[in-house]
């Protein structure tokens, strides 16, 4: 199954599911290493909306994999799944659009999730990272909690 979704610069993100981590995560500009997609790979530059994660934030703590960038203020991640894919990247905060099947839409502004720079393994062309829907605090479930009553399907 496969989420489409846009930020605040209407860059279309299509995302596997997972319920293994809870990190959600685009590949984003500039990339160190990235594997082949179909669409643009997310600027953050161009992001109205974007902003990166304080290393002293708490959800920079819930990571267990997180680390200071190099300047010193920015928090970075990195995941490594079973199958040896990789993502690392900056984790950062985004408006974000989610489209439905009725042609609504809802915005949920300051989504944190991870800014890839650094990602390659079995992720394949058609989409342009992962939607994390594990239980922690981070997964995407997790963070629509309030406005979502607590229910997600």
């Amino acid at each position: 199954m496969q989420t489409e979704a846009h930020n605040s610069c209407h860059v279309p993100i299509v995302s596997k599911q997972n319920t293994g981590r809870d990190l959600t995560w685009t590949q984003c500009e500039p990339c160190e290493k990235c594997y082949k997609q179909n669409l643009p790979l997310f600027d953050p530059w161009q992001a109205s909306t974007y902003g990166n994660v304080p290393c002293n934030s708490s959800p920079c703590k819930a990571l267990d994999t997180a680390s200071c960038g190099t300047n010193k203020n920015t928090c970075q991640y990195g995941y490594l799944y079973g199958d040896q894919s990789f993502t690392d990247g900056d984790l950062s905060v985004e408006t974000l659009t989610i489209g439905s099947t009725t042609s609504h839409q809802a915005t949920i502004p300051k989504i944190v999730f991870g800014c890839g720079h650094n990602n390659d393994g079995t992720f394949g062309e058609a989409g342009s990272g992962i939607i994390g829907l594990g239980g922690d605090p981070l997964s995407l479930v997790s963070q629509l909690n309030k406005s979502i009553g607590g229910k997600f399907s």
